[in-house]
């Protein structure tokens, strides 16, 4: 009886503590709910953050947030704690550096080898002091010597000589992984220098092979960091079922490879005389700085991931709106084929980087297909007011990169490729516009290889314009992005054909 009178007793408190619980956590939503009300946004995204990562989960994230915004307005409750910004002024302080926002727990997701990068460094602080390290090499002023230059400028021509030789064979040329063994060979010669980079563009498989590989492995990270159980079951049973592991592998095996060309690297006296990351940061640590093996690996693999990635979608889109625009490609042409020329052929780089048609051309392409996610995610140190919209403190807070770019206010017919809006149009508009457009960010954590980005995109966008005119395989084709963090297009493919010029000999 004892027994008895103890065990409901037991039961009774169990029965009480889950019921404390079950209010608590009720009382809780409710809390969270109250406190963002004045937000608008899809009610389902009020109580749970499983609605907006449902549409991640279908890599259409961005893509839904800049949707709610047309609906909502320039701030959307997108989960619990989470809000939307596509208004200019809340966007430039959000990102300026006197707010020192941190980032969220979303760039966990880039730690590796233990370490934090440059780019997914949370605290303000923390940011600048690994920042200041490399934030020199990356400016302009280093990236266009004739160092880096000549090299990159080599490897433009080698594309112009692959398409030349295939084009003679086949018409119709898928420059999509052409585009992205460019980006990898240019990237790994910056990491390493010109003595341990890759040789995509020449044909090496095991570099083609990872950089295939790696776009498949991106399409399943929103189910990596959603439910990972599920994506370890995947791997696993395709493993199983096709009898190799190679599937959803490639990061891993880009780790390996990586780390390879780094051993090399360092252990290479000639390394020293090339300008690339590995020779930065061997002087820094001559000059005593303390700089860990896991933190060098870390960067290189992050610059490895984010480079190719950014400049494939970039360069990828900005010869798809001029292939789809042929009026704009001559336009583009002709002010290239005017500009004075090094003993290569291409054109003055200086000359080059100040065309304007050119940089409204790919300003119009960067506006319409942004070139990462945009979810450029901070933490609201203080609560702010922006009008009458009062965002709490430690809100997760981000900009809608496509619905900025997309703004039919700043914007008119948004949809249309216009290179015109950038060219026709006095300081003030032209500021307006600047002021909406963010392909590389803003603020203190603007992009590190914006510079880099820009001389690989107009070098090879040269090379290409002055040997071929090309067009779409299909003109019908709207080439739409998926929602990854690299904004892959779909079907991972631009087909154009290529005709080369009458007066090109």
């Amino acid at each position: 009886m004892a027994n008895l009178i103890t065990f409901q007793i037991f039961y009774r408190y169990i029965g009480l503590i889950a019921l404390v619980l079950t209010i608590s956590g009720l009382a809780f939503v409710l809390w969270r709910v109250a406190k963002y009300r004045h937000i608008s946004g899809p009610w389902p995204c009020r109580i749970s953050h499983h609605y907006v990562a449902m549409f991640e989960l279908v890599r259409q994230r961005p893509q839904a947030i800049a949707r709610w915004h047309r609906k909502y307005g320039p701030f959307v409750l997108i989960a619990p704690g989470e809000v939307s910004i596509s208004d200019v002024t809340a966007m430039r302080d959000l990102y300026s550096s006197s707010k020192r926002n941190p980032k969220s727990d979303y760039f966990d997701r880039f730690i590796y080898h233990g370490e934090r990068s440059i780019f997914a460094e949370k605290p303000y602080e923390e940011h600048k002091a690994k920042r200041g390290l490399s934030s020199a090499f990356y400016q302009a002023t280093s990236i266009y010597k004739p160092e880096i230059q000549q090299p990159l400028r080599q490897k433009a021509l080698g594309v112009r000589e692959t398409l030349e030789r295939h084009s003679k064979m086949e018409p119709i040329i898928d420059v999509f992984p052409v585009i992205n063994h460019y980006a990898w060979d240019n990237i790994t010669a910056l990491v390493y220098g010109p003595r341990h980079c890759s040789h995509a563009v020449q044909g090496d498989y095991t570099d083609r092979d990872i950089l295939a590989r790696l776009k498949n492995t991106e399409m399943w990270n929103s189910l990596k960091f959603n439910l990972p159980f599920a994506h370890d079951i995947l791997e696993k049973a395709v493993s199983v079922y096709t009898g190799s592991s190679k599937f959803l592998s490639a990061e891993r095996d880009l780790d390996v490879w990586a780390m390879q060309r780094l051993a090399y690297s360092l252990s290479d006296p000639k390394s020293s005389s090339d300008w690339s990351l590995i020779r930065l940061i061997q002087d820094l640590r001559l000059a005593g700085r303390d700089i860990s093996d896991d933190y060098v690996a870390c960067e290189v693999i992050d610059n490895l991931h984010a480079a190719q990635a950014t400049v494939t979608v970039a360069l990828t889109y900005v010869v798809y709106h001029l292939s789809r625009n042929p009026d704009w490609q001559a336009k583009v042409r002709a002010e290239i084929e005017a500009l004075p020329r090094e003993d290569d052929g291409l054109p003055v780089w200086q000359l080059l980087d100040k065309a304007p048609i050119l940089e409204a051309c790919i300003r119009e392409s960067y506006r319409i297909n942004p070139v990462s996610s945009g979810r450029a995610e901070r933490i609201l140190a203080k609560g702010t007011r922006y009008g009458d919209v009062y965002i709490p403190p430690y809100t997760v807070a981000s900009a809608s990169t496509i619905a900025l770019h997309l703004d039919p206010s700043v914007f008119p017919e948004p949809l249309e490729f216009n290179p015109r809006r950038w060219l026709d149009v006095e300081p003030e508009g032209l500021l307006r516009l600047e002021r909406s457009f963010i392909p590389f960010g803003y603020g203190a954590r603007l992009c590190l290889g914006k510079a880099f980005a820009t001389l690989q995109v107009k070098m090879l966008v040269s090379a290409v314009l002055l040997t071929f005119e090309t067009a779409l395989d299909d003109p019908s084709r709207i080439m739409e992005q998926w929602g990854t963090q690299d904004a892959l297009p779909k079907g991972f493919n631009c087909k154009l054909r290529f005709r080369k010029r009458k007066d090109v000999s």
